[in-house]
């Protein structure tokens, strides 16, 4: 004969059987429990049932025990399929919302093309033979203790990401929160600027020429690339057609004055901005085009 401890089905207490019997009675509960393999016939599970003293009672708390491990079982396995669903949704807004913009950023990116650019800009580095100045912060006015004489001049990048200028009245400015600030503009290729005696302007990546110095552009190009031109001197006047470079959209600004880069600066008549391709307003002597993200086609 040997001892086999096993559990009561109805309250979990531990029930010591004789493996010969193969069945004992619960000693808190009462309830008749058998071995694994031992079967009992109606009658005396009927037999057993009705002579334990704790029957009604062993009734009502294994229905209870057993309520309460079918609820926690299946809290369980929704509270599992809530958290299944739960990353699986967390990992569609995580492809939608940062990878899918970051892949059409990456692909617009490599799409960009730029154009042949004719020779038009100055030399990469430095200040370039025959400019009056480079990089850094002038001072303008008349005499030999400033650095340019008041004028008209043209900037010319000399970097692969585009040229900066600001032009103030105080030296040391460098925001436009600040007094004296006029202006700061980023440019493409080439931008003509006045400065009259008193100013500071600070270049990035350009150098300022005379005009008698710059490189002369040919009139009969197929077009012109991104920039400032002065029509009559750079481009003959006439009707253009705008084409967009790139995947940014292209814009256009017609003045009269090369310092006007805001609509509330005098001399500034229209801005544009276009997708694709857009027809510029017919060009007279004397006006500026600003073309940006795109070129210019001469029609007529």
């Amino acid at each position: 004969m040997a001892i086999v401890p096993i559990l009561c089905t109805q309250c979990m207490a531990s029930v010591d059987i004789d493996d010969k019997k193969g069945k004992g009675r619960c000693e808190f509960c009462g309830t008749m429990v058998m071995l694994k393999g031992k079967v009992e016939s109606k009658e005396q599970a009927k037999t057993n049932n009705n002579s334990s003293p704790n029957n009604g009672t062993a009734d009502v708390f294994g229905s209870i025990f057993n309520d309460i491990d079918n609820t926690v079982e299946r809290v369980s396995r929704t509270t599992s399929k809530i958290i299944w669903i739960s990353s699986i949704v967390v990992g569609i807004i995580i492809v939608f919302v940062i990878l899918v913009p970051t892949i059409r950023m990456i692909s617009n990116l490599s799409n960009i093309t730029i154009p042949d650019i004719p020779d038009i800009t100055a030399p990469g580095g430095g200040t370039p033979s025959g400019a009056v100045v480079g990089a850094g912060e002038w001072r303008v006015g008349d005499g030999t203790s400033f650095d340019i004489q008041p004028g008209r001049y043209l900037l010319l990048q000399t970097s692969t990401v585009g040229g900066s200028v600001r032009l103030a009245t105080a030296p040391g400015v460098t925001s436009h929160t600040q007094q004296g600030h006029l202006f700061l503009l980023n440019f493409s290729n080439r931008q003509y600027i006045d400065l009259e005696a008193g100013q500071f302007v600070t270049i990035s990546r350009a150098a300022l020429w005379v005009l008698d110095a710059t490189p002369v552009i040919d009139q009969n190009a197929a077009y012109f690339p991104a920039g400032q031109y002065l029509v009559g001197r750079d481009i003959p006047a006439g009707n253009y057609r705008a084409e967009q470079v790139g995947n940014v959209g292209g814009s256009f600004r017609i003045t009269t004055n090369p310092n006007a880069v805001s609509h509330t600066h005098q001399g500034h008549i229209i801005l544009t901005n276009f997708s694709g391709q857009a027809f510029v307003p017919t060009l007279v002597e004397g006006q500026f085009i600003t073309i940006s993200r795109g070129r210019l086609v001469f029609l007529d």
